[in-house]
């Protein structure tokens, strides 16, 4: 999913968030994909990415999140959520 949207080629970094060290090393050949290893699936993924942005530094007013299928839920759908920062958590 991570190179499929760096393909674009967007002024802004796609993070890829993987649970696998070999995934993260093949994406850091990926040009605009920035991977981070994290072990556990979170359990909010809107405050993790909140929280992600914030730790990286990273500029900017909105977050596109996208998931798909993992080893873990094969059968999820793909999903695309807009998180705007300026607004308050819910």
């Amino acid at each position: 999913m991570a190179r499929n949207i760096a393909r674009f080629r967007f002024p802004v970094w796609t993070v890829a968030v993987s649970p696998l060290e070999a995934t993260c090393r093949h994406l850091q050949f990926s040009a605009g994909v920035f991977p981070v290893l994290e072990a556990d699936r979170p359990e909010r993924w809107n405050s993790y990415a909140r929280r992600l942005v914030n730790e990286l530094g990273m500029a900017g007013d909105l977050i596109v999140l996208t998931e798909g299928p993992s080893p873990e839920h094969p059968a999820a759908n793909h999903r695309m959520e807009i998180i705007d920062l300026t607004r308050a958590e819910p």
